[in-house]
């Protein structure tokens, strides 16, 4: 899981993104979700540690986001999102204000309160039928 900030933020690069993680990761056994508006990407990465690592890697290089960090990193024995690419969710209501952003609520954030935000959207979209493509 990392956070990152946006660069040049709009809807066609956010689609861009969407679209190159859906086809990358589906290739490489790789789900997750990506939590993001103008201020922040929040991104939980799921599969074999080795192409988790790779896709992490791709995504450091990826010029549409500055300063990518690693909350954390760890083995689970399921997957929250193993039916998704990579599920959006634009965080416009249960993540942190964009002046709490602005004040390094990001920087702060245990890897635990991250955990949860995830935990939380894992189960909403468990019990909801799918708004985008998988």
């Amino acid at each position: 899981m990392y956070w990152s900030q946006p660069f040049g933020y709009d809807d066609a690069i956010l689609a861009g993104i969407l679209l190159d993680a859906r086809r990358m990761n589906a290739r490489a056994d790789v789900s997750g979700a990506l939590v993001c508006r103008q201020d922040v990407y929040l991104q939980l990465l799921e599969g074999p540690a080795d192409t988790v690592l790779e896709t992490y890697a791709r995504i450091r290089r990826d010029d549409r986001h500055t300063n990518p960090t690693i909350l954390t990193s760890r083995a689970v024995s399921a997957r929250l999102f193993g039916d998704w690419s990579m599920l959006h969710d634009p965080a416009t209501s249960w993540m942190w204000s964009p002046e709490e952003i602005a004040d390094g609520a990001l920087e702060r954030a245990s890897a635990t309160e991250a955990i949860a935000a995830f935990e939380a959207l894992g189960a909403k979209v468990a019990t909801s039928a799918p708004t985008c493509p998988r």
